[in-house]
């Protein structure tokens, strides 16, 4: 499911990518977004807030200059409107 989303806005010109837990352990993944090479980064609010690496991202110069916005999709998680 994703992936798929990360290929529709590669589709669309957009740099993406998905960090998961899995995907942490790829020191390509982790160079390059530390690089600042994705416009958009699909991460789990509970990865960005436990993994030491992402939770800092924010601190990489790159990311100081050009973060715009986070969206944190957890829809799932509302029980009432």
């Amino acid at each position: 499911m994703v992936s798929s989303k990360v290929a529709a806005m590669c589709v669309r010109g957009l740099r993406a990518a998905c960090i998961t837990g899995e995907s942490s352990r790829d020191e390509q993944l982790k160079d390059s977004v530390m690089r600042g090479e994705f416009q958009l980064l699909l991460i789990g609010p509970e990865l960005l807030l436990l993994n030491p690496l992402w939770r800092n991202m924010v601190r990489v110069p790159v990311y100081k200059e050009k973060l715009v916005a986070f969206a944190i999709d957890e829809a799932h998680c509302i029980t009432q409107w």
